[in-house]
């Protein structure tokens, strides 16, 4: 091989060194157009899913922070008075105004966590890359995250919070708002979901 180049004319020692040259550069190109185009697919994938699926996680708990915030307002609204206090039928329309807005509020904030969940649970399905028993474990994490999250707002919020704020209730809006918000409530086992998906999320990538 070596005395075949030692015999080759100059002309043809060019063409064979400009030959491999142009080998070697479409090698080069061919592998990094391939490697380009899976890091494009890869990085679809990723915006299209996992972080996608983390975004809607992030939502939620904004919303449920929300949530929690016009719950304690609602109940502030209870001691609401009108003038000196002592038109009944004046004090219980002046709360009504700042009791609706709430209600309004919480039943807009209940409709977008709604919609999140039904973008979630899609979003999850539409992924590809999750093992079928993987899905199912997560998709029995997200109905346990979805049962507490209405519970709070139908069951406390909508529904005794308002009833008693209404009322003018404030010992009761207190009481249910402490214990809905206290260590052995629904809210923390709420933002106790938040956490531990946020863990599955690093560890197994749950949602990104």
């Amino acid at each position: 091989m070596l005395k075949f180049l030692q015999n080759m004319k100059i002309r043809g020692k060019l063409f064979s060194g400009f030959f491999l040259l142009l080998a070697i550069t479409v090698f080069i190109a061919t592998f990094g157009a391939f490697q380009i185009t899976s890091i494009s697919s890869e990085y679809n994938y990723v915006m299209s899913y996992p972080i996608m699926r983390r975004s809607i996680l992030q939502d939620m708990e904004v919303a449920m922070t929300d949530a929690r915030r016009t719950m304690n307002l609602a109940s502030m609204h209870a001691a609401d008075i009108y003038g000196d206090g002592s038109d009944e039928t004046a004090n219980a329309e002046f709360r009504n105004i700042g009791i609706t807005n709430q209600e309004n509020l919480v039943l807009e904030l209940r409709a977008r966590l709604a919609d999140d969940f039904v973008e979630f649970r899609n979003n999850l399905n539409a992924d590809q890359r999750i093992l079928s028993e993987t899905r199912v474990i997560q998709l029995h994490q997200l109905e346990g995250l979805e049962t507490a999250i209405l519970h709070y707002i139908d069951h406390y919020i909508l529904g005794i919070i308002m009833t008693a704020a209404r009322e003018g209730d404030t010992a009761t809006a207190v009481a249910v708002t402490t214990e809905a918000g206290g260590v052995d409530g629904t809210a923390p086992i709420i933002f106790g979901y938040f956490y531990v998906y946020g863990r599955l999320a690093r560890n197994y990538g749950w949602a990104g």
